[in-house]
């Protein structure tokens, strides 16, 4: 779970730390309750251009959204968007 318990489908205002890569990948998560919810997943080298990698994510698990992180040196910043209902 996230930091202090939260997940992607809590309300308020208190901090909730963003996932960290654990062997090259990225875990959110996520409430398997939530319905008809869509998830993008996109990458970064720069922080001003993206690419949508949602199609190499694993949305499978009902508890988190995953995705593996390219192999390589350079960096690359990962971003989540999440449309619900």
């Amino acid at each position: 779970a996230a930091s202090g318990g939260r997940t992607m489908s809590d309300s308020g205002s208190s901090f909730t730390a963003n996932p960290q890569a654990v062997a090259r990948v990225v875990s959110w998560p996520r409430n398997p309750a939530a319905t008809g919810v869509t998830f993008k997943v996109w990458t970064s080298p720069d922080l001003s251009s993206w690419i949508d990698v949602t199609a190499s994510a694993d949305i499978s698990d009902p508890n988190y959204v995953k995705y593996t992180l390219p192999a390589g040196t350079a960096p690359v910043f990962v971003r989540l968007a999440v449309t619900v209902p």
